[in-house]
This record gives C-alpha cells, sequence and structure tokens, in this order.
C-alpha cells in the first residue's frame, strides 16, 4: 500500500502512539494479573519414620528388704516325731530350700516394638538375682519439607518494535504477539517503510515443539 508524504507521517505517528499505549497497558495488566508478583508456594511434606533397633542386658543382684514370720503356715512343717519320718520330712525340705527356682515373666510395650523379659531366680528363700533382657526399637522420624515456587501458565501479550537495514534506508517494524495458556503464540506485525512511503502487514503463529 503506498502513502502519501503527509498520511505516512501521521501514521507512523499513530503507530508510535499504539505502541506506547500497549506497552503501558501491558505493563498494569502484567501487575495485576500477577506475572511480576511472587509466585505460588506449593508445600510438599514427606515423613519417613526409622525403627532403630536396641537390644541389652541388665543383671541387678536384690536385697532382703523386709522378713515376716509367718507363724500360722509354720504349723505345716511341724517336726515328725519318728526319725525316719523326720529325717525324709528333713530331706524333703532341704531339698526345697537348696533348689534354685527362676522365675520368668515378660512385658511387650507396642509403642516402641518392645519386648522386656524379667528373670527372677530364688534360693533358700531369697531372690538372688534378677535379669531383664530388653529388646525395643525406637522411632527415628525424618521430616522432609520441600518448597516449590510455581507459576500456573498465564495469558501473555507481547509488543515489540525492531529496524531492518536496507541499501536505501532502514525499515521500521511493530508487532504485537499473543502467548496463551498452552504456549502457543499467534502475533501481527507492520512493517513501515519511510522511503518507499508503504506499509506492509502481516501475521505469524508459532507452536511449541518441546
Amino acid at each position: 500500500m503506498s502513502l502519501q508524504h503527509n498520511d505516512m507521517k501521521l501514521l507512523t505517528r499513530l503507530v508510535l502512539a499504539l505502541l506506547i499505549i500497549l506497552i503501558g497497558f501491558a505493563g498494569v495488566r502484567s501487575c495485576d494479573s500477577g506475572i511480576f508478583s511472587k509466585p505460588q508456594i506449593d508445600t510438599v511434606r514427606v515423613v519417613d519414620t526409622i525403627w532403630q533397633k536396641k537390644d541389652s542386658v541388665i543383671v541387678k543382684k536384690i536385697k532382703v528388704k523386709e522378713v515376716i514370720h509367718d507363724t500360722v503356715e509354720l504349723t505345716n512343717y511341724q517336726p515328725h516325731a519318728d526319725y525316719d519320718s523326720l529325717k525324709a520330712q528333713y530331706l524333703a525340705l532341704a531339698g526345697l530350700f537348696t533348689n534354685k527356682n527362676i522365675y520368668q515373666d515378660s512385658l511387650q510395650i507396642p509403642e516402641i516394638k518392645g519386648l522386656i523379659i524379667i528373670k527372677d531366680t530364688l534360693q533358700k528363700n531369697l531372690v538372688l538375682g534378677r535379669g531383664f533382657d530388653i529388646s525395643y526399637s525406637l522411632p527415628t522420624v525424618k521430616e522432609t519439607l520441600t518448597i516449590t515456587k510455581t507459576n500456573p501458565p498465564k495469558r501473555m501479550l507481547f509488543v515489540g518494535a525492531g529496524t531492518t537495514l536496507t541499501v536505501s534506508q532502514p525499515q521500521i517494524n511493530l508487532g504485537l504477539m499473543y502467548k496463551d495458556r498452552k504456549n502457543r503464540m499467534y502475533g501481527g506485525f507492520a512493517v513501515v517503510d519511510p522511503v518507499a512511503k508503504q506499509v506492509t502487514y502481516g501475521v505469524q503463529a508459532y507452536w511449541k515443539l518441546f
């Protein structure tokens, strides 16, 4: 399209004015829509529990704290008048008195996956020793906190200008480019040739490959 000199000057001014307006409009929209604002924060919390197994054996010596004489129960152990019977009675009691009786009990603690085994050894009416076999697992909680800063896809409008160097006179390029949320870009441009007093228009389209 060929234009007169005055028309060419008017068109150039209109295009420049439009360019300034679009730049200002794009800046305001960018701030309002959050393009230049802080990105949205996504927080991912991952908790991993590792059980550490521990084993130990504890042996303790038990001391007599108090002695209680049971006179009522003692009547069941009166000495026999006959010697042979008395001897047999004595040997039976001596065997019971000198035997080592080992008692064992266990206690489970589900919260720590623990098992405590208690062993008591009794002889001569005394607790000779007490042992503990302890096996348990303690949880070690490992927490990973991941903060990912991401921005959702946004529509964007770009405006730009450039120049093309020719033999006679540089040409002025003005254009608009629009990007949608699927990264597809569409644009239009105008090439102003001041010498030839011509304006060339065109459209463009781009698709993301990778």
